[in-house]
Formats: C-alpha cells, structure tokens, sequence
C-alpha cells in the first residue's frame, strides 16, 4: 500500500490540512494518510496548547476521513522532534509499504540543512505541494536526487491558501476562524476555551479560577446559542470569554476607569449597584487590555448584568448565556435554560421575573423594570 505522511503542528488543524491529504491521495494513489503532529520541533517553539488539545481536534476533523489516521509517535517521545527518526519509526512499521513524505514546496531549499538528510531519502519517497503559479527550481531537486538518490515528487495543490499561524492571530484578533477549520473543530475550542491563547492566558492572570471556569462556561454557552439564533458564532464566544474580565477589580479602581474611559452613558443610579459595575468596567477594559474593537462584542459585555432595551442578538446571547451557562445550579435554571433555546426573549422575561420575586420590584434597577416591559410590549 502506498502510505502518505503528513506532519505539522496542527495548532489548529485546518481545512488546508484535510485539502492536501485527499490532493495527494487523488495524485499519488495513496491508500492511506498518517497525520503525526509534531512534539517539540527543532527549528519551533514550543506549542502553546496541550498535547490532549491537539489531537482532539485532530481526532474531530478525520471522523469523517477513514482513510486518514493519527500517530502519536513524536508526541510520546516528549522530546525534540527530528524527522529521520520518524521515518525510521514508520519505516520499521510498514516494511512492506511505500512511504510518501508529504511536505509544502517552501521546505524544499531547507531540507538539505534538517538533521541526517541523508537518512530523510532513504525512508520514504518526497512530495511536495506547491501552488500551480509557483515554480520550483528543477537544479534543487535535480540536486537532491544526486546527492541523496532521493525520489521526489511535485504535485499541484488548488485548494485553501491559509496556514496555522494565521488562524491563531486572527484568533488573537477576534477575527472569523469557523470557516477555515474543518467541522468540529471550533465547536471543540469554544467548549474548552483552547484559543485565544495569549489572551487567555491574560483572562486567567485577572480572574480566579472559579470566575475563569465561568467565563469559559458562557463563552461556549453563547457559541451554542449563537448557532441556534444564527448570531455570528465566533464574536458570541469571544463576548462570553470576556463578558467577566474586570470582575476582580476593586470598586475604587473601577470607578477611576469608568471616570477616565467610559463611552457609554450612565444607567440611572447605575454606580449605586457595585455588583453589577463590572460590566461597565469590563468593556473598558475589553477595549483597552485586550484590544476588542469590535463595538457589537464591546455592547454584548456592557450590557451583561443590566441589560438594555435596545439590546442586540449577541448582547441578549451573553446576557442569558450568563444565567444559565453549565456552572449555574440554582433552582429552575433548567427551565430557563430550556427556554433560552426555544425563545430568548422569553428566557431574559423569565430571568428577570425571578430576579423580582426573589428581591421585590422596588429593589430592581429601574433599567431591567424597562427592559421587562419591553419585551413583554412587543412578544
């Protein structure tokens, strides 16, 4: 049988992945693929995500790809990844088969410099992928097979120009992502909170573990919603990520933020209820610390505790996403959770009828009294 070989990072996997599989398997005739992501690569630094993480995502995006499979070879190793000692790995696996090594075209003036090439040629037969307006030089791989009597391969790939690397930074950007990641695969990043990462890291630096668990809880409760009310996914979850980032912060340094920086108008007697300020706060520091721009995402963390009549789709997402995300166990938060998914409006009437019962009208800020006789005027 002929065996593809595709290594990476996957951090993330991508379309671009699953593309140049089945393209060198309609050129090559391969009767199967090995995924192997890397462990610690010699000319990378390490990823910046969990191994479990990994090959989760990578376990998602092949369920539909029976010829496609994972080998977990050079994350065992927990060690320095150097790829002869993969191929000779597989080599003694598959005596009998035919390796291919399936590598993008800008590595093929690179590999010459990669440890014992010599051994590289001697394991596995070389493809590379090259985009068709882009020439390789003929003397590098004439060269190659001189030197090493390698056997190469050149095929066409048509598919997805995108790469790992530009994922995670639109990521850190709150950019879209779904589309370029095979299906699964964000669904899986919005229930574990797995990207972005350097902002992650900074939401846990700010919070408890406790309130980090939260907001990880309501950013995937708001993706879910998100594909229910057909809101866009990505920003509902990176509103739920943030929607608590200033909930730690002293009253006296949120009153100096808000004094400083706010942009949006003040709820009647709204600095009268310190509990819910964090809200207010939050999209300040959103903005400022973790460079949100986005204004629906920005309204979607404001409005989080107090709500507003005007609210957006996303902003009642997160506002209800809030209330019944998978950490909250009060009594009747089934029911409300059950109602959040058939009518949202109903579900933020409901919430707030409770939150009357239990405190007494009188005892409810005047801005959630409007939003309730909204709602229920135009029901």
């Amino acid at each position: 049988m002929k065996i593809g070989i595709l290594g990476g990072t996957f951090n993330p996997i991508h379309k671009g992945h699953i593309e140049i599989a089945k393209t060198a398997c309609e050129n090559l005739g391969l009767g199967k693929v090995i995924f192997i992501p890397n462990g610690i690569p010699p000319h990378k630094k390490s990823s910046s995500i969990s191994n479990e993480d990994k090959l989760n995502m990578l376990n998602i995006s092949l369920l539909n790809y029976p010829q496609f499979f994972v080998d977990t070879f050079e994350i065992d190793k927990n060690d320095t990844s150097y790829l002869y000692l993969t191929l000779e790995y597989l080599r003694k696996k598959y005596p009998f088969d035919e390796l291919y090594f399936i590598a993008g075209s800008d590595n093929i003036d690179k590999i010459s410099g990669w440890k014992n090439p010599e051994e590289l040629f001697k394991y596995a037969n070389f493809v590379f992928v090259k985009r068709p307006e882009y020439e390789l030089d003929k003397n590098i791989i004439k060269n190659l097979e001189e030197t090493y009597n390698a056997n190469i391969s050149v095929i066409d790939f048509y598919g997805i120009d995108i790469s790992s690397s530009c994922i995670r930074e639109e990521f850190e950007n709150f950019g879209k992502v779904e589309d370029k990641l095979p299906s699964g695969v964000f669904s899986y990043i919005a229930e574990h909170a797995v990207y972005p990462c350097d902002k992650i890291n900074k939401l846990k630096e700010k919070l408890d573990d406790k309130r980090f668990i939260h907001s990880k809880n309501v950013a995937f409760e708001a993706y879910k919603l998100a594909k229910v009310y057909n809101e866009d996914c990505e920003k509902a979850y990176y509103a739920g990520l943030l929607h608590d980032c200033a909930k730690k912060i002293d009253l006296d340094e949120q009153l100096d933020l808000i004094n400083k920086f706010n942009t949006y108008p003040l709820m009647e007697n709204e600095l009268s209820y310190p509990k819910v300020l964090h809200a207010l706060t939050g999209s300040i520091i959103a903005k400022r610390e973790f460079n949100v721009s986005d204004r629906e995402i920005l309204d979607a963390i404001r409005f989080h505790t107090l709500g507003n009549k005007n609210m957006t789709l996303l902003s009642k997402i997160i506002y209800i996403a809030d209330l019944i995300s998978s950490d909250r166990l009060y009594k009747g938060v089934e029911i409300l959770r059950e109602m959040a998914y058939n009518n949202i409006d109903k579900a933020i009437l409901m919430s707030i009828e409770n939150t009357i019962l239990y405190l007494g009208e009188d005892k409810v800020q005047t801005n959630v009294l409007e939003l309730r006789d909204y709602i229920k005027e135009n029901l």
